[in-house]
């Protein structure tokens, strides 16, 4: 009995230790960005950022409550989700200072750890830098140019299902089909994979696991005092089930690099062109010779999957909306892009670089 109320203590005492260190921390930071203007905290639990729901409708009043935050608060504001208080920049100048301070990255970044692992997104100091370093040539512009014919086909696929798809109704949703777009862009620019993603969507496993990790990830931030915390999250069934999902998700990356590895010993490997996996399994330390782990090249193709898709889907379903709210516009820019395509219906890098009003436009939604 005394050894098992010593141990009790014990948990009990590092438990209130880990406790107390949280809310010291969280204390200091609220002190620290207490000048910055905001509206006023009102609960220390909710935070004044609405408590957060699980519904669609809950995640729309919080949008628009910092849409309106963003009038009141032109440049910058600091409000709090839950206990975590958060600044929000939204002018250029905010953004510029956030650029090019190097400010360490947020704890927040440990919710997707379990998903895309420690790669460039994750990863800081020492490692992000060997990373960032060895992946440099994945980032050339020029690289860019062989994957235009995916592009373009992904797209023709995309709009030929949207013909089928509007005989039996009078819309799409547009945030799930650039979800469904943008992934099958990504996986056969990283790593040469045709899923038909597109078409089979909800069907295919992959696509359906992608989908749950996001819902997920976006949950745990929404409902803080819930989900944030790995060590309660894990302990309820949704930690269960992105457990779960995310060993299948890694089996899938993990299968795809090792079949390219072995096509590449073999000399098996014929393609037109480098994908990001042929990058990454080919780069190395020009100094030391030393090149990626299989796990640090799956960590970093999940990363560009989690990274990649869901942001550019958002992108391009905002882009799209501003377009259709103001058809003066959509009409230049429909008109521009049949000028220089001249009836050719392919997309080539020649007609991307005479494009200027639809550019303007795009870079204008992402500043908004």
């Amino acid at each position: 009995n005394s050894m098992f109320w010593a141990i009790t203590c014990a948990i009990l005492v590092v438990s209130v230790s880990c406790l107390l260190y949280k809310l010291v921390k969280m204390t200091r930071e609220y002190f620290q960005v207490r000048f910055l203007p905001g509206p006023p905290i009102e609960s220390f639990l909710y935070g004044n950022a609405i408590p957060s729901q699980e519904s669609t409708d809950n995640i729309t009043q919080i949008y628009m409550f910092r849409r309106k935050w963003t009038q009141i608060y032109p440049k910058v504001c600091r409000f709090a989700v839950g206990p975590f208080v958060q600044v929000m920049c939204s002018h250029p100048d905010s953004v510029r200072t956030v650029i090019n301070d190097n400010f360490p990255k947020h704890p927040g970044y440990g919710v997707v750890r379990d998903w895309i692992g420690d790669g460039l997104l994750t990863s800081k100091g020492e490692k992000w830098y060997r990373h960032r370093k060895l992946l440099t040539p994945a980032f050339h512009y020029e690289i860019l140019n062989d994957f235009f014919p995916v592009y373009s086909d992904c797209v023709d696929e995309m709009l030929e299902l949207w013909s089928t798809e509007l005989t039996n109704t009078d819309h799409v949703v547009l945030q799930d089909w650039m979800s469904y777009l943008t992934l099958d862009i990504l996986l056969q620019c990283i790593c040469s994979v045709k899923t038909d993603c597109q078409v089979k969507r909800e069907q295919l496993q992959y696509v359906k696991d992608i989908a749950t990790l996001s819902r997920i990830v976006q949950l745990r931030f929404r409902m803080p005092l819930k989900y944030y915390y790995n060590f309660t999250f894990n302990l309820t069934e949704l930690g269960r089930e992105f457990k779960e999902v995310c060993s299948r998700t890694k089996k899938f990356s993990h299968d795809i690099i090792i079949t390219r590895r072995r096509q590449i010993e073999s000399g098996d490997r014929n393609a037109k062109y480098r994908d990001f996996l042929d990058i990454l399994l080919h780069a190395s330390d020009p100094k030391t010779g030393a090149t990626l782990t299989d796990e640090e090249i799956r960590d970093e193709v999940d990363t560009f999957v989690f990274e990649g898709h869901d942001t550019t889907a958002t992108a391009l379903t905002w882009t799209l909306y501003l377009l259709a709210k103001h058809t003066e516009y959509q009409d230049m820019c429909r008109q521009e892009v049949f000028e220089i395509l001249g009836g050719n219906p392919t997309i080539t890098k020649s007609v991307i670089s005479n494009l200027s009003f639809l550019p303007m436009c795009i870079k204008e939604s992402l500043r908004m």
